[in-house]
């Protein structure tokens, strides 16, 4: 669809020159490990062909955890009004807006991004904005669902964030949390130590400052319960089909 046709625009809730520098350096550090792709194979994830990206293994297994996902959600069969929080460039609110039920807000603070989101992606029932989830930029009790995906790494207090989004989500939401690493205690330090040589070997140590590595634990406090729980056969299925590793549990809290 063309720029001259778009039905939305991206809507801004916050200013983002609040975010500027880390905006620069996060499409920086995204250009360096070549995750920014063309609009062509943006339109299309994450269901792309090996030749799309040289990340194709892992949106492979992207996809898997996104038909979790969606079918858990299907299976509602009613109409749900969701978050995707930290969408990127879009592509998950995208295929959610896919069932016309739904109505699906994007929303990050990744200026670059979000347009290349609202230029590729326009369904009447999306929506992607601009904006900093922690100042009430949305009404009380405004969503059923909200989806972290594969964004709770940029988050530094869980606790600060879940209780933020318990605001937003209506009596008996649900926040879902998939693609995202939890590590245990013993782990821990050896993974923030290999973010950092990680991110120094790309030339942006400063980049770890942003990258912050949590523990279940970490939800303790909050009504949880994994639905793709790390054992034996999670850890085949990631290594025979490539689903998403072991490691990546996927997370349902309520309120």
């Amino acid at each position: 669809m063309s720029s001259s046709e778009n039905t939305h625009q991206l809507i801004y809730l916050s200013d983002p020159k609040e975010f500027k520098h880390l905006n620069e350096l996060y499409i920086k550090v995204r250009g360096k490990e070549k995750r920014l792709l063309s609009d062509a194979v943006v339109a299309k994830l994450p269901f792309i062909k090996k030749q799309d990206s040289v990340y194709f293994k892992e949106w492979k297994a992207r996809s898997y955890s996104f038909s979790r996902l969606n079918n858990y959600l299907q299976k509602k069969e009613k109409p749900l009004h969701i978050l995707d929080l930290g969408c990127g460039n879009g592509w998950l609110a995208a295929n959610l807006a896919t069932t016309k039920i739904f109505t699906v807000t994007g929303l990050d603070v990744n200026e670059e991004e979000l347009q290349q989101a609202n230029r590729v992606f326009q369904k009447p029932n999306l929506t992607y904005c601009f904006g900093d989830i922690f100042k009430n930029i949305f009404p009380e009790k405004t969503f059923d669902i909200i989806v972290l995906n594969a964004c709770v790494q940029y988050f530094g207090d869980l606790s600060i964030l879940i209780g933020q989004l318990f605001y937003y989500l209506k009596s008996g939401g649900e926040i879902h949390i998939i693609d995202t690493p939890f590590y245990t205690s013993e782990e821990i330090e050896f993974a923030k130590k290999r973010s950092l040589n990680y991110y120094s070997s790309l030339g942006f140590p400063e980049m770890t400052e942003q990258y912050y590595h949590h523990q279940l634990n970490d939800l303790s406090k909050f009504n949880y319960t994994i639905l793709r729980k790390s054992n034996f056969l999670t850890q085949i299925k990631s290594k025979i089909n490539g689903d998403v590793p072991a490691n990546f549990a996927w997370i349902r809290i309520t309120n």
